[in-house]
């Protein structure tokens, strides 16, 4: 490390030197208070190694846990008080939901939600990766399967019976997880992905 500034270095050394005498400092050795101050820098420089390396694992494993957190905040939304109270999500999931009430109605075929969301990700998801950014996407394609993961397991519960009560609380959990994961850098697919392309 030293090598890249001998010169810098060799000033540095001479205005401790110049401290210890004006002050009368005793020390075992010139050589030895050297050895001291280059030890403390190396040791200084590896510490900020690691803090610059343990933030970036610290970001890296919180975009997990935010992933996970939004799909387990949306599915409990979508089970636990829009599906129940008959409310049409935004996006791609209400449009899934409409997919599947009218093929239902008309043709007695059921499909499910989740799997249906997670379909009509994957071409905005390929488009995401070559257009706006592959770190961007792989998160959001962690944050995608998790929500149809949740989606899948997450009972299906009456919790309110008022339906705008269940939009209000749904609406609420829904728009705090987008944002926390729009913060962090990556999405949750569906529109949230064209509005990033035509922005």
């Amino acid at each position: 490390i030293f090598t890249f500034y001998p010169f810098l270095f060799s000033i540095f050394y001479d205005i401790i030197l110049n401290f210890i005498q004006k002050n009368h400092i005793s020390v075992p050795s010139s050589k030895i208070w050297f050895s001291y101050i280059i030890i403390y820098y190396i040791l200084f420089l590896f510490l900020k190694e690691i803090t610059v390396v343990l933030k970036d694992q610290v970001k890296k494993h919180s975009k997990i846990i935010i992933a996970c957190l939004y799909a387990l905040t949306v599915s409990i939304a979508f089970n636990f008080f829009w599906l129940p109270g008959r409310i049409y999500a935004s996006g791609i999931t209400g449009f899934s939901q409409l997919i599947v009430s009218v093929v239902e109605s008309f043709l007695g075929i059921s499909f499910s939600i989740p799997f249906l969301v997670l379909l009509m990700n994957l071409p905005l998801l390929i488009i995401s990766w070559f257009v706006i950014n592959r770190s961007f996407t792989k998160y959001t394609i962690l944050a995608v399967l998790l929500t149809y993961f949740f989606m899948s397991i997450v009972p299906v519960k009456t919790i309110v019976t008022d339906p705008i009560l269940a939009s209000i609380v749904g609406g609420v959990l829904h728009g705090a997880s987008v944002g926390i994961t729009l913060n962090s850098d990556f999405s949750t697919g569906g529109l949230d992905i064209i509005g990033i392309l035509v922005r």
